[in-house]
């Protein structure tokens, strides 16, 4: 068997509630398929599985419970062990001599305990209406002598708030609030109510506004971890920008206006082949080392609408082209700003770009999210006067900055980074 367990999606996570299944038991899975979507103080994000398989069964079902990470969620059974079907019977057969019913559907909060205690829901007979199997049955199958009352379980159509599709945490505060869930427009394409669209409905239990918001505090952790554990160290350099901007400006003139480029780009692609070619700042701190990766997935801090923000990553970001890496860019941005990013973009990012630029800050000072070890600032295009064959000329120009940890790397590093993204914003039309 595959064991689905809740992965961490980022360093600053250590719980969340699942919000929903993609998936049934039976069902056949792919590599890298959303299967689940989670909910965590940064928003809800799509859980892909990273194997083939099939779903053998849900051990948890969607609550607000806040679950830790790994807790098992799913069991699936790989590929080659999938039992065969029975052959269909011809009308003309025979009936069997003796017919057993089909079990009745265990639940997946039963299918969790029984896992939990080692119990084989297989070899059980269920007292429940019809046979069903139930948590009393499965816990005197462990050994436990446990006394329930009898309850009477009423199945009513939904109502009101109950018709609404939201998840565990915008349904809590909209019971908190006194809201219902039919007046609220969902940001979501799917029509899933989040926590944030909720939240920005106003109304008068609207919480105080010196209390920290959940994505706060995460944050807040997170940058507390990352100033206490690594020593930072940082350098600033100014770019040039004249000849990457002079070339971006005769490469949009030939594309239509969807298809043009944001300034943005070229330093997202510098900074991603600079990172390729220093690999000791391309990498994560785990285990008190440094493990350098194989890739470059470049993590982009990207602002929310409603307040923080979130720095999933760009996968292979060294590879794409320019117009590859502007599509990749605009996608991260609306699916991060609607709440619908998956789990490894969150959980991946080798090395993490921050622009400022369109905020008015000229630079940057970045704190490093762990467990990277560097990260990359740039601030707002400004001009400036700077020397061209000892002649002082005007260009627009960007002030850079690296912050990188000094338990990997010193000062000699994190000058070769910055020395390469200058050399190839010097020369865009490599990018």
């Amino acid at each position: 068997m595959i064991d689905f367990a809740l992965p961490s999606l980022g360093a600053d996570m250590d719980q969340a509630m699942l919000v929903t299944w993609l998936v049934e038991p039976g069902d056949e899975v792919k590599y890298g398929q959303v299967i689940a979507e989670v909910e965590t103080d940064k928003g809800v994000i799509e859980i892909e599985c990273w194997h083939d398989g099939i779903v053998e069964e849900l051990l948890v079902e969607p609550s607000q419970e806040r679950l830790p990470v790994g807790t098992l969620l799913a069991r699936l059974r790989p590929m080659q062990e999938e039992t065969p079907r029975a052959p269909l019977e011809s009308p003309l057969s025979p009936p069997p001599a003796e017919h057993r019913p089909a079990r009745l559907p265990i639940p997946p909060p039963i299918r969790h305990l029984a896992h939990s205690l080692g119990v084989d829901l297989e070899s059980l007979r269920g007292t429940g209406a019809g046979g069903a199997i139930t948590r009393e049955d499965v816990r005197t199958a462990a050994g436990r002598e446990v006394s329930l009352a009898p309850a009477t379980v009423t199945v009513s159509e939904p109502t009101g708030s109950d018709r609404v599709k939201a998840s565990p945490r915008a349904r809590a505060l909209a019971n908190q609030r006194g809201l219902d869930l039919t007046s609220v427009i969902a940001g979501r394409i799917d029509g899933l109510v989040t926590y944030a669209d909720v939240e920005a409905v106003g109304l008068r239990t609207r919480e105080p506004e010196d209390k920290v918001s959940a994505m706060r505090r995460a944050i807040t952790r997170s940058m507390s971890r990352s100033k206490k554990e690594i020593p930072h160290y940082y350098l600033a350099a100014r770019v040039d920008m004249s000849r990457t901007l002079d070339w971006l400006e005769r490469l949009n003139a030939e594309r239509p206006i969807a298809g043009r480029i944001l300034p943005a780009v070229p330093l997202l692609k510098a900074t991603a082949l600079a990172a390729r070619e220093v690999p000791n700042l391309n990498g994560h701190w785990l285990n008190e080392r440094f493990v350098p990766a194989d890739s470059v997935h470049l993590g982009v801090a990207i602002s929310l609408r409603e307040g923080g923000l979130v720095a999933p990553a760009i996968h292979h970001a060294d590879m794409l082209d320019l117009s590859e890496l502007m599509e990749r860019l605009r996608d991260l941005v609306t699916r991060a700003r609607s709440w619908r990013l998956r789990g490894s973009e969150m959980s991946d990012p080798t090395i993490t770009v921050t622009n400022l630029g369109d905020r008015g800050a000229e630079t940057g000072f970045p704190i490093i999210i762990p467990p990277q070890v560097a990260m990359v600032s740039f601030g707002r295009v400004v001009d400036e006067v700077v020397a061209v064959d000892k002649t002082p000329v005007v260009h627009p120009v960007v002030h850079a900055t690296v912050a990188a940890d000094h338990r990997v790397t010193d000062g000699h590093t994190g000058g070769l980074l910055l020395g390469a993204i200058d050399r190839l914003l010097q020369t865009p039309e490599g990018l």
